[in-house]
């Protein structure tokens, strides 16, 4: 910090995380999961023909409001903390770590790692649900971008995480 006669200049300590090579791929690796999970919301994730006539495309938003529509008020809030607002907490926090990173930045780390495991979950879900619907052979189901997408931005997000946690464990 520079004193500049009565005011103090803040302006050389405001860069001091996103200066160096590494942490900026880190901020673009943030970056990309966060246009990702847009992507992997409002993108249809699965495709299920049922039949020979009826077929249907669902976003995980559509899904989550179609359950709370359906009145399935514990199955629509389960998928909406843990698809949508977990992995945005998640990411905001960890962005939040990467432009600032502070005296509490292990510990956050530290917890991000311990929830970050069930980040997976919902992918696993998806996929058991397309196996079943596979071989049950009342239907077929594909995969669409949503999922890629939103698999990729977990993904990413866990990369940074290990990033964060690496970049962290260096400094003094």
């Amino acid at each position: 910090m520079r004193q500049t006669g009565r005011q103090t200049d803040d302006t050389s300590s405001l860069a001091t995380h996103s200066d160096s090579a590494p942490c900026r791929v880190t901020g673009a690796i943030l970056a990309l999961a966060a246009l990702l999970f847009a992507c992997g919301y409002v993108l249809p994730v699965l495709y299920v023909k049922k039949f020979l006539f009826f077929s249907s495309e669902s976003s995980l938003l559509g899904v989550s409001w179609g359950l709370l529509q359906d009145r399935e008020f514990l199955l629509g809030g389960v998928l909406i903390v843990f698809t949508i607002l977990f992995p945005i907490t998640k990411l905001c926090l960890l962005a939040v770590i990467w432009w600032r990173p502070t005296a509490r930045t292990n510990h956050l780390l530290q917890l991000l790692a311990r929830l970050g495991r069930w980040s997976m979950l919902d992918v696993l879900v998806l996929a058991l649900f397309v196996f079943s619907v596979k071989s049950s052979g009342l239907g077929t189901a594909f995969s669409q971008p949503g999922l890629y997408c939103f698999a990729g931005a977990v993904i990413l997000t866990m990369i940074a995480g290990a990033r964060l946690a690496d970049e962290s464990s260096e400094k003094p």
